[in-house]
């Protein structure tokens, strides 16, 4: 896991994280090793499981999408479509910002992202 990462590679200074239990996880293991501070932590996962890691520096930040406003989307470039319309890259979207659309059609709309800053902001 973490603490063989960090061990087999000691001039680590940053890591990824793809699922919810990973930033506090790999928090956890910086703090175990004494790494605070020299290895960066970013991932998916919610501000209540990281919110104490992040005032403390330990994960810089998560990034995560908001439910409400993905389906808000989704229903919308469906009603679009169906009225012959169809999304393009960096259009904006009210109340949902700017997308990125890929050639092969891949939408993303833009995520929150959360940090020691505004962590106090999200109850979930």
């Amino acid at each position: 896991g973490m603490a063989g990462l960090l061990q087999a590679h000691p001039d680590l200074g940053g890591i990824a994280c793809v699922s919810s239990p990973g930033p506090p996880g790999a928090a956890r293991a910086v703090i175990a090793a004494g790494k605070q501070g020299k290895v960066k932590i970013w991932g998916l996962s919610l501000p209540s499981e990281n919110r104490e890691y992040l005032k403390d520096g330990v994960v810089h930040g998560l990034i995560l999408w908001d439910p409400a406003k993905l389906t808000y989307l989704t229903a919308k470039l469906v009603n679009d479509y169906l009225d012959g319309k169809e999304p393009v890259d960096g259009m904006e979207v009210k109340d949902i910002g700017k997308l990125s659309v890929s050639k092969d059609g891949i939408i993303i709309m833009p995520g929150v992202v959360i940090t020691k800053e505004n962590v106090d902001q999200f109850d979930f």
